[in-house]
């Protein structure tokens, strides 16, 4: 079957290169590339967690890297690096094989260090393993003391959370993960590296045989004298000192504590990202800073996009523009797309100088959904797309709706119009292939009011409409057809811009005038709501989203927002 590695080339991949299954998708290779095909969509992992995974930048490890696209331009996996000539950790812990291989006490505490300097590595990063289990490392075949690190894309990254864990290497004794919950499952692993059993195993008269979370829970390990071991158990002689103490501290004390350092050297572990502020049940982090005041915060295919008005920054990469510039990025090869109207007619552009080839389309306001640009003249929206044709990209006419010529306005991806003096939205939904629609739907609750501003966002609606010499805020959440919907009105709102994100797992946070943050579900007809307020929440803050990280813009800095628990 032919897929895209979006930015790049297609590969088609066949059974030939069919590697493994597993309960998610299906493993291929091909060249230097493994790729991972999602049996389900639902499964995919979020592009976002994508992007927060680039920033492990060690060779050994094998993180999830390009996304792969169906030919509807669909999400459907990933690729990353193929390393081939590996073992399973877990035989490092067996007496034959070492024996065979020729593996020493010597290779094994070079193999434990290098892992422990990577898992170092990872936390610097802000990320977890989490579920570091025997079976998440392979060990280079012919060195045998070089760790590779797998199943990256369960990791736990700033803003995604991981939940799973094999139970014979959790702490029992915390309820969440942190860098000293992960020390505590790496020192399971380097025990059975150093003597070849899990230091929970063995027997002891007072638990039964392989209870293990129970021994785990009081501190009963391999080196309580009441427990005894298998015969094929190596000395614990052959542990380095400054390991066994520490085994000893973690294993039969409770004690939690990073991983001790070579004798005469000193073990600098990095430290995990610390909030800017915090209070209860919020956390901000500063992101990012800009040389000029951000103007709109956008996402798209893993990547971050800031426009400041004369500069749009792609991740890392600056484009100078000029005011009122879009950016789009062609289907496949992810190719920079520029659009802007000048003197009343749509202008596209490639690296921001070379005019792309279009007819002359005239157009009085713009605006992007979901990496499609919607054009509007008079009384016809245009949907335009972009597409790959060698090095080239071609725009594309994929579809021409009808609006009212003088009653209708442009807002935030939504169109307010009326229709013989009855309310009437217009929602785009742009769609991969042939499938984008657009939404015609009267909506009486909206008459008598003038709107001022205007959002649209999943299905989610925010108004801010004058009626009765007052400002109203005016919010609508649409089931998943647009075919239903439910009304909350706020009277007597001041007049401010719609400041909502929703989160790809559904939910919405908001901030009014009152400086709170508004916490609710983006389905209609459920009235659950909380709010939060905090000293540093005010309405110079602009909400928005990359997946389900929530986040907000002020002035020049772009920061992160975590509710406590999330």
């Amino acid at each position: 079957m032919k897929y895209f590695i979006r930015g790049k080339q297609s590969v088609t991949l066949s059974p030939n290169d069919f590697i493994a299954k597993g309960g998610e998708g299906q493993i291929y290779g091909k060249g230097d590339r493994v790729f991972k095909i999602y049996i389900s969509l639902s499964a995919m992992i979020p592009e976002a967690k994508i992007r927060e995974l680039q920033v492990l930048a060690l060779p050994n490890i094998l993180k999830p890297e390009d996304v792969l696209l169906d030919k509807k331009n669909r999400p459907v996996g990933f690729s990353m690096k193929w390393v081939r000539d590996t073992l399973p950790l877990c035989k490092f812990f067996t007496n034959d094989f070492r024996n065979r291989n020729g593996v020493t006490a010597a290779s094994v505490l070079e193999l434990v260090e290098n892992l422990k300097d990577t898992i170092a590595y990872i936390h610097s990063g802000n990320c977890l393993i989490v579920d570091g289990n025997e079976f998440n490392y392979l060990v280079d075949k012919k060195d045998r003391v070089s760790p590779y690190l797998i199943d990256t894309d369960s990791y736990q990254t700033p803003t995604y959370p991981a939940t799973a864990i094999m139970p014979s290497i959790r702490d029992w004794h915390s309820k969440g993960f942190s860098p000293l919950t992960e020390w505590f499952s790496f020192a399971i692993i380097a025990c059975q590296l150093f003597v070849g059993i899990h230091p929970y195993k063995g027997r002891h008269p007072a638990f039964k045989k392989n209870d293990l979370e129970t021994r785990m829970k009081a501190n009963v390990s391999i080196f309580n004298p009441q427990v005894k071991t298998p015969p094929a158990v190596r000395d614990f002689g052959i542990i380095p000192n400054h390991y066994m103490d520490w085994f000893i501290a973690l294993f039969e004390k409770g004690e939690r504590m990073p991983p001790p350092a070579l004798p005469g050297q000193v073990m600098i572990l990095p430290q995990m990202l610390r909030s800017i502020q915090s209070g209860t049940g919020l956390e901000i982090e500063e992101l990012g800073k800009y040389d000029e005041i951000i103007l709109w915060h956008r996402y798209y295919a893993g990547m971050r996009i800031i426009c400041t008005g004369e500069h749009i920054f792609v991740d890392n990469k600056e484009y100078p523009v000029s005011p009122g510039t879009e950016i789009l990025f062609s289907q496949k090869k992810m190719i920079p797309v520029f659009a802007r109207v000048e003197k009343g007619h749509l202008k596209l552009y490639s690296d921001t100088a070379y005019e792309l080839p279009f007819p002359d389309l005239r157009a009085d306001d713009i605006m992007v959904i979901a990496n499609t640009l919607y054009s509007r003249y008079l009384g016809d929206l245009t949907e335009i797309s972009f597409d790959d044709m060698g090095k080239k990209v071609v725009p594309n006419i994929r579809n021409v709706w009808n609006i009212m010529p003088h009653s209708a306005e442009v807002f935030d991806g939504i169109i307010c119009q009326s229709v013989l003096g009855q309310p009437w939205l217009v929602i785009p939904l742009p769609a991969d292939g042939e499938n984008s629609s657009c939404i015609v739907k009267a909506v009486p609750e909206l008459e008598g009011y003038r709107i001022i501003e205007a959002k649209h966002e999943g299905g989610v609606c925010m108004f801010i409409g004058h009626k009765e010499n007052r400002y109203d805020r005016i919010l609508l959440r649409f089931d998943k057809k647009y075919e239903n919907y439910d009304v909350r009105v706020t009277a007597d709102a001041d007049l401010h811009t719609p400041n909502f994100a929703k989160l790809d797992k559904g939910i919405v946070v908001s901030l009014h005038e009152e400086d709170q943050l508004e916490i609710f579900s983006a389905q209609p007809f459920r009235p659950e709501k909380k709010k939060i307020s905090h000293p540093d929440t005010d309405q110079r803050m602009r909400l928005c989203r990359e997946g389900n990280s929530l986040m907000f813009f002020r002035e020049k800095q772009l920061y992160g927002l975590r509710m406590g628990g999330n």
